[in-house]
């Protein structure tokens, strides 16, 4: 559960360059809002220091067959280099990111951030690259995950790519193999000016009005906007899409675990829902000029432990104003 100082996961997607009229927020899971069933927050797995929400059970594997790519030069005609993106599922979550970028000459690939569901840290990875066609080859290894491989093959026109990924350790058996599709980013930021790429802190109003949901119960909601402690989010592209996940409070801000759901509003502007483990939130934000702005819903389960047990209530607050600014851009694209 969340504590004091325990950054808030949040994601929403924004779809560059549609326009719609604003409308009032919707809960998490409501119309408009697309994406997986909530679970009740009470029956996700607790969070630990250990695994940062992530349940560490894993099925174990034989490694799983990758297509064959060999170590070669580029074809001619091919360039492989850029920032390669994707999202992909596990621990029964599919909005977690890869990222490799392919550089230099000859090419070599580097992970630029760590992917914390499969504990790959920041570094090289082995690149082979296919004979023929744009095609390649990532592997990685880690504890967690054991050897992970991302087979996929490039369409330089659009720079769109589709593959494989694969574990030999996974959290579900069908997270060993995935088809995954996913955009490779050259040259400038593909973001809108509007929301310039990286970490934007947030913050709910210190001033809300929070209530326990429960009017019988007496119990104070009082200064909830602080015990919530920082909401961090990563915002970059996905194609036309940019994309924010709520990152961890430590540099270097590591994804963490949520549910989200968004609906683009405008060029700008999106509606947005999630959930981690302690807080539900509906929300229409605005960017402009590395700033957010926008109101929300929150419902925040408060848990506090003594020598009884645990105490669990729910705090809640509607139209709370959120307001965040851009703290860390992202670095620029390979050229």
């Amino acid at each position: 559960m969340s504590r004091p100082g325990q950054a808030l996961l949040l994601v929403l997607g924004l779809t560059t360059g549609c326009s719609g009229g604003a409308a009032a927020p919707r809960p998490p899971g409501g119309p408009g809002i697309e994406g997986p069933p909530r679970p009740d927050a009470r029956s996700l797995p607790p969070a630990t220091a250990a695994t940062g929400g992530v349940d560490p059970g894993v099925v174990d594997a034989a490694p799983a067959p990758v297509a064959a790519a060999v170590p070669a030069a580029v074809p001619a005609g091919c360039d492989l280099r850029g920032d390669y993106k994707l999202r992909f599922r596990s621990n029964g979550h599919d909005g977690w990111w890869y990222r490799v970028r392919l550089d230099g000459d000859p090419v070599r690939a580097e992970f630029l951030d760590e992917i914390f569901v499969l504990q790959d840290r920041p570094g090289p990875g082995q690149l082979e690259v296919a004979a023929a066609g744009c095609g390649f080859t990532v592997r990685s290894r880690s504890g967690l995950a054991g050897e992970v491989a991302l087979t996929a093959q490039l369409d330089p026109g659009d720079g769109t790519f589709t593959g494989r990924l694969t574990r030999t350790r996974a959290h579900a058996a069908d997270e060993r193999d995935q088809v995954v599709r996913g955009v490779r980013e050259r040259g400038a930021s593909a973001a809108p000016a509007c929301a310039p790429a990286g970490v934007y802190r947030l913050s709910i109003d210190p001033k809300a009005r929070w209530r326990n949901v429960d009017p019988t119960d007496d119990r104070p909601c009082r200064g909830i906007s602080r015990r919530m402690g920082p909401v961090l989010i990563r915002v970059e592209p996905l194609g036309p899409a940019l994309v924010t996940t709520l990152a961890r409070p430590e540099p270097p801000h590591a994804q963490a675990w949520s549910l989200d759901h968004t609906e683009a509003r405008g060029p700008c502007a999106v509606a947005l829902g999630l959930q981690d483990d302690a807080t539900e939130l509906a929300a229409e934000v605005t960017f402009a000029d590395g700033a957010v702005r926008g109101t929300a819903r929150v419902d925040h389960h408060v848990v506090e432990e003594d020598e009884h047990g645990e105490d669990l209530w729910h705090c809640l607050v509607d139209g709370a104003t959120i307001t965040g600014r851009l703290v860390a851009p992202a670095r620029p694209p390979v050229r």
